[in-house]
């Protein structure tokens, strides 16, 4: 029985904590899936639910994604998570080297926010 209200539960999350075994799980699938991360965060409905600090194993792969666009959200999130994503400071100051003159805005502001 429990497997299966797991399991429904999983299916049924768009992103949050499963109720029975505690993954967080983001369109059905928990933090363990494969994930294609700029597809996620190009679903604008999903970008309000990320900030929370269970997230961030999820975000920290955007921030190595080939989009720049995608590492500019992925440190956004990850920026307004605050003071809770200290974990994430690390990939975040490799971003402070990007290419893309945004992305290393993006970085820094993230990294004010979570140094705060």
């Amino acid at each position: 029985m429990f497997e299966l209200q797991c399991h429904t539960a999983h299916k049924d999350l768009l992103a949050g904590t499963c109720p029975w075994c505690g993954r967080f799980i983001v369109d059905g699938r928990d933090e363990q899936s494969r994930l294609d991360i700029g597809a996620l965060l190009a679903r604008e409905n999903i970008r309000a639910l990320l900030v929370d600090k269970e997230a961030i194993p999820l975000l920290c792969p955007a921030l190595r994604h080939a989009d720049a666009a995608t590492r500019r959200t992925a440190a956004t999130l990850i920026g307004r998570i605050g003071p809770d994503a200290k974990e994430a400071l690390p990939a975040l100051r490799v971003l402070l080297l990007d290419e893309d003159q945004l992305v290393r805005d993006t970085a820094q502001a993230a990294i004010n926010n979570i140094d705060r």
